[in-house]
């Protein structure tokens, strides 16, 4: 582990003080010796109920709903830490993570590194590669297309944004996530525009965290609209623009 690296933790809550507490909960017994602090963002009323848990807790509460990477950039705004983690409120936490994942830091190239997320759905991961049409095409038919994870700090296209950690140097070279990104694809692009730059996004697979997944796109129309207006935005970001190609335009 990098010595005496320092790491604050995003989560932002929809009305899930409940899995927020859980999550706090889970950190705080696990006495995480380098967490600085956590921040929550309270993206609707009613979305923490104020419990730390003994953790040094930034409480931001939203006047008017954000969406994913807004949030999560507003968060970064006050972390000094030398890393910065981004969290969902599903996460659950049975073992540190941190150790294992900043170990992969010690390759000064490595931008974001994600663990391996165990999920009640088998065919689920959060490694995967860059998508094109034809594998969205291929994944609604149901073929899943699953990256094998063979060692550690190996190289991936992108990690789910359910868990990421970035080193805080470079979060703040990207700008953070691309708040034209709503609730969908923002942890594609990040890695997308990581490697861009030419650092590295990697996989630490002994390091572990547990999502208990909702997966609202499947069965609220709105998250459904939010994922294919995200998705239109990634390719033509991907293969109109090329922003991916080393150019740092935006849209």
């Amino acid at each position: 582990m990098i010595s005496g690296a320092r790491i604050c933790l995003s989560v932002v809550s929809h009305g899930q003080a409940d899995l927020v507490d859980r999550l706090l909960r889970d950190l705080s017994e696990l006495r995480v010796p380098n967490l600085e602090f956590v921040i929550v963002t309270s993206n609707i009323p009613g979305s923490y109920h104020h419990d730390s848990h003994g953790l040094n807790v930034l409480d931001l509460n939203n006047r008017l709903a954000l969406g994913f990477g807004e949030n999560h950039n507003q968060a970064f705004n006050y972390c000094k830490s030398d890393f910065f983690c981004v969290c969902n409120p599903d996460i659950r936490l049975a073992e540190n993570p941190f150790p294992a994942m900043l170990q992969c830091f010690t390759d000064p190239t490595v931008g974001a590194v994600v663990p391996r997320v165990i999920d009640s759905d088998p065919f689920s991961s959060n490694v995967r590669k860059s998508p094109t049409p034809m594998s969205i095409l291929f994944r609604l038919l149901g073929h899943h297309n699953q990256v094998e994870i063979n060692s550690c700090c190996m190289d991936i296209d992108w990690g789910a944004g359910m868990f990421q950690l970035f080193s805080s140097d470079a979060y703040a070279e990207l700008g953070g996530f691309d708040e034209g990104f709503f609730l969908y694809y923002e942890d594609v692009d990040i890695c997308e525009r990581i490697r861009s730059l030419g650092r590295r996004v990697v996989v630490c697979p002994n390091a572990s965290v547990w999502h208990e997944a909702r997966r609202d796109s499947h069965k609220k129309l709105i998250y459904a609209f939010w994922h294919v207006k995200s998705m239109a935005r990634f390719f033509f970001k991907k293969y109109i623009l090329r922003s991916y190609n080393g150019g740092r335009k935006e849209v």
